[in-house]
């Protein structure tokens, strides 16, 4: 029997990631750990008797190992990741755990935890970092779509700020408090300077660059550039890949009002915690707050699909370019990746050895988006590499 650790326990991903692991036969025990013993010793007994709760901060190294000793998986539900790094990856290996998985979704703790890899290997854990919908369903996505070239030269991952039903990323507006590590992240994925590939070179730039993207029925929108682990890992698997971005759909009245929020970001006008209450619908009286973006509503102007990834190359001698891209979302993806978390141990690849992975090469696409919703692919004439750099 199974032994599962949910670090984060208490909020709302760790929460769903608990549920779904004790839906499995095989797990005798799941300890949920959480930093709030008020909000997790509530969460533990809605769980069931198999649930143990136990207070320990990540940034507390030896009170998160002691946590953690005796797991046999660690499941990382913890947010943000750029802050909170790979504390919890580093006190898995320390207790000798058999499998880590997380949600990470910034790139900076990305490549940190793949830096660990050796380490890993060392300790005989394997570790699949970015489990969720973006990365890990796009991730996916991105792999059925290389699969139909013979040669592959650009992947685009995109995801959309408004989808209906509801999308991966968070919608402006809202204010609900739970939204608050979700809002952080996306306030640190749209500034400062993130990283892309462009023609073969690591790109690092300030976010929301303007790019070029072709959706499945053929209308061409202007997506942006946002920071995410897929631009930083998925042409690791596949080396001839030459350009390698993560995108954001959304209209051109909300990038214009993100963009403000980017600026005021990036001259220490607002901090990232600001800015998230800013796009959480919060009060502010901030000389530097954009006033559109408070009442900005993105519900009717949804552009579709919630997530996709289009491969651009070769397929038989001519230029191709695939979409893979999901046609129904199965239910809530604000609440997916708690429960892709808890549910992804059976979508790992046979014999996959110890190591530090990103989705594309530890996860089977199929049975990964089967617990996601529906996807399609589509296939047409690669008119060429877009123009805008």
């Amino acid at each position: 029997m199974t032994t599962v650790a949910v670090v984060g326990g208490s909020g709302r991903d760790g929460r769903h990631a608990a549920e779904a692991v004790l839906a499995s036969d095989d797990v005798e025990r799941v300890v949920l750990i959480g930093r709030d013993e008020a909000r997790l010793a509530p969460a533990g007994e809605a769980l069931g008797p198999r649930t143990h709760p136990a207070v320990a901060d990540v940034r507390q190294p030896a009170a998160l190992a002691a946590a953690i000793a005796g797991a046999d998986v660690v499941l990382n539900a913890t947010a943000p990741f750029f802050r909170l790094g790979t504390h919890v990856l580093e006190a898995a290996m320390s207790a000798r755990a058999q499998l880590y998985l997380d949600i990470c979704d910034d790139w900076e703790p990305t490549l940190a935890m793949l830096g660990l890899d050796r380490a890993a290997r060392d300790a005989g854990l394997v570790a699949v970092t970015g489990l969720g919908l973006a990365p890990g369903a796009d991730s996916l996505l991105a792999v059925l779509a290389m699969r139909e070239l013979d040669h592959v030269e650009e992947i685009l991952t995109a995801w959309s700020l408004a989808t209906d039903p509801p999308s991966p990323k968070p919608t402006v507006g809202g204010g609900d408090p739970q939204a608050a590590p979700i809002l952080v992240h996306f306030a640190h994925c749209c500034s400062g300077v993130i990283r892309n590939r462009i023609d073969d070179i690591d790109d690092d730039r300030p976010a929301l660059q303007p790019y070029p993207l072709r959706l499945p029925r053929g209308a061409t929108v202007m997506a942006h550039t946002v920071g995410s682990p897929e631009a930083v890992t998925l042409h690791r698997s596949a080396p001839a890949i030459r350009t390698n971005l993560n995108l954001m759909l959304a209209p051109p009245e909300v990038i214009d009002g993100l963009d403000e929020l980017r600026q005021a970001v990036d001259a220490g006008l607002l901090d990232l915690d600001e800015a998230a209450l800013l796009l959480g619908g919060a009060a502010s009286d901030h000389d530097a707050v954009p006033p559109d973006l408070r009442d900005t509503d993105v519900g009717d102007a949804a552009v579709r699909p919630a997530l996709l990834a289009v491969a651009r190359g070769s397929r038989g001698g001519d230029p191709t370019e695939v979409t893979a891209y999901l046609s129904d979302v199965a239910s809530d993806p604000i609440t997916a990746a708690g429960r892709l978390l808890g549910s992804a141990r059976g979508t790992l690849l046979p014999g996959i050895g110890p190591g530090v992975h990103p989705p594309e090469s530890a996860v089977e696409p199929s049975a990964y988006l089967a617990l996601v919703g529906r996807h399609e692919i589509s296939i047409d004439t690669w008119p060429g590499p877009g123009t805008a750099r």
